[in-house]
């Protein structure tokens, strides 16, 4: 029973923790002091999920933290964008996710499967919301200005976007979902890639996902995505081919 409910509670931390990165265009209608109460919140839960009141972090955990945090400095300092232009937000989604990843899911493989279902999930609010703004472009169009607090230049953009009938899930701009479907894409390819053959019903889903991913990047009408989509499942293609993974395509 108690472990049943550290899975939960844990996988309440994770959707605490993936909804500022995943739904970022709807954080104008949270303040800064919400987002880090969400953040906070989200590391207390994963604290109490864990069995042991202590939490112990291996040399290999110290290490690939130590890179990261290298290369967010790097990130910060390198004349970044949004920190020119006050946007401080961003720089704090990122460095959330890496110190929430190195220390509960790194080398722990329960953690790390409720925070991609978690993030599955996530992604497929997407998809079901792209699709239907683009059976229903007026809905969005009605409340994206309210939705995502737009105005001047970005709702111009925001507008001649959705009139062109780009795939925008929850997002205010073309790019961030392509973003999304990119990831939801790798994910479902790595699935397809590796699955064996006595999952072959749990593989068919994973086709499917993989298909409606695919089919919704190329929606979001980025070239960049899409080719750099392709590249990835060509060289995880390989690898697998090469690691003598069962290759089901």
């Amino acid at each position: 029973m108690k472990f049943k409910l550290n899975k939960y509670i844990f996988i309440l931390s994770c959707m605490l923790a993936l909804f500022p990165c995943m739904f970022n265009s709807l954080l104008s209608n949270f303040s800064g002091i919400t987002i880090v109460i969400i953040y906070i919140l989200a590391l207390f839960f994963a604290f109490i999920s864990q069995n042991s009141t202590r939490i112990k972090i291996k040399k290999c955990q110290k290490n690939i933290l130590i890179i990261w945090c290298v290369i967010l400095v790097l990130c910060i300092f390198n004349r970044n964008g949004d920190i020119i232009n006050g946007k401080y937000i961003y720089v704090l989604n990122m460095m959330f996710i890496i110190i929430y990843s190195s220390i509960f899911l790194i080398s722990n493989n329960k953690c790390l499967f409720y925070f991609f279902m978690v993030l599955i999930v996530y992604l497929l609010i997407h998809v079901i919301f792209g699709f239907y703004f683009l059976y229903n472009p007026d809905f969005l169009l009605n409340i994206g200005s309210e939705l995502f607090k737009l105005s001047g230049v970005w709702y111009k953009r925001f507008l001649s976007q959705v009139r062109d009938g780009a795939f925008m899930g929850l997002t205010s701009h073309y790019s961030v979902s392509a973003m999304y479907m990119s990831l939801g894409f790798i994910i479902f390819t790595a699935n397809v890639l590796t699955k064996k053959k006595y999952e072959s019903n749990s593989n068919r889903l994973n086709v499917i996902l993989f298909f409606i991913f695919f089919v919704a990047l190329i929606l979001t009408q980025k070239r960049g995505h899409l080719l750099f989509c392709i590249i990835t499942f060509i060289l995880m293609y390989f690898v697998g081919f090469i690691s003598n993974k069962k290759i089901l395509l």
